[in-house]
C-alpha cells in the first residue's frame, strides 16, 4: 500500500528477479538471514504476484523502494501501534518501534508483516481502510443512547484520517482480489471464483521439527 500510494511501483512492476529463498540482511557486524516461509526459489515477480504469493523477499525489495521513515509512517496510518479509541475500556496500544531505534532486520521483518504487535481490532480496522477507499475508520459498539427520559444519541462512523488515496485503494483492492483467486485452488470451491472478494492470506512464521 505504500510503495502504490507513494508512486513507487504500480500493480504490474517487475519487484524482484528471483530468489533461492533466502537472503541474507547485514546487521551490526553479522549477517542474518531471511526466508521465505518454504525456502523454496522462485522465478521474477510483480507487486501482484509478490502479494498472492506472501513472498518475504520480495516484499523486502518493496520496502528499499519506501524507506524506513516512510514505511513507519504508513504503518502509524493504518493504525499500528495506537488504539484504535473503540468505546470499550482495555485496548492495547500494540507495539511498534519508533524508526529511530529500527535495525535493518526490523526493516526487511516489517515488510512482510513481523516484528511489531498489533490487536486484532487494529488489523480489522487497518484492513477495513482499504475497503473504505483509503479512509481509516473509527470501530464502535454502542450505536445509539436512550436515557429514561426519552432523549436518545446516535453514534456511527467517524472518519479518523485517509490512509492512502482512493486510488491506491481501488488498485489494492484488485490485487487483494488476485490473492482471493489464487487460494480456492480445490475443485470444490471452484463457485467461489464468481465472487469479486479482496482478501489477503495470512504467512506466519512456521516452526518445523
Amino acid at each position: 500500500a505504500a510503495a502504490l500510494d507513494l508512486d513507487k511501483i504500480e500493480p504490474d512492476t517487475v519487484v524482484i528477479k528471483g530468489h533461492k529463498g533466502c537472503t541474507t540482511v547485514e546487521e551490526a557486524e553479522r549477517e542474518w538471514e531471511i526466508c521465505t516461509y518454504d525456502k523454496k526459489s522462485q522465478p521474477a515477480m510483480t507487486t501482484t504476484q509478490a502479494l498472492v504469493k506472501s513472498d518475504n523477499l520480495a516484499l523486502y525489495e518493496i520496502s528499499k523502494l519506501i524507506g524506513q521513515q516512510d514505511l513507519q509512517d504508513y504503518l502509524q496510518r493504518f493504525g499500528i501501534g495506537t488504539r484504535t479509541d473503540i468505546d470499550i475500556s482495555g485496548e492495547s496500544n500494540g507495539v511498534l518501534k519508533d524508526v529511530s531505534q529500527w535495525t535493518n532486520v526490523d526493516t526487511a521483518t516489517y515488510s512482510f508483516g513481523h516484528g511489531y504487535q498489533m490487536t486484532q481490532l487494529q488489523a480489522i480496522t487497518g484492513i477495513a481502510a482499504i475497503a473504505n477507499g483509503g479512509e481509516l475508520v473509527r470501530p464502535y459498539i454502542v450505536s445509539k443512547v436512550e436515557e429514561s427520559n426519552g432523549d436518545t444519541k446516535d453514534y456511527g462512523p467517524v472518519v479518523v484520517r485517509r490512509v492512502i488515496r482512493q486510488t491506491t485503494a481501488d488498485k489494492l483492492t484488485n490485487m487483494l482480489y488476485e490473492v482471493y483467486k489464487s487460494n480456492i485452488p480445490e475443485y470444490q470451491y471452484k463457485d467461489l471464483s464468481k465472487y469479486k472478494i479482496a482478501m489477503k492470506s495470512g504467512t506466519a512464521t512456521i516452526p518445523y521439527k
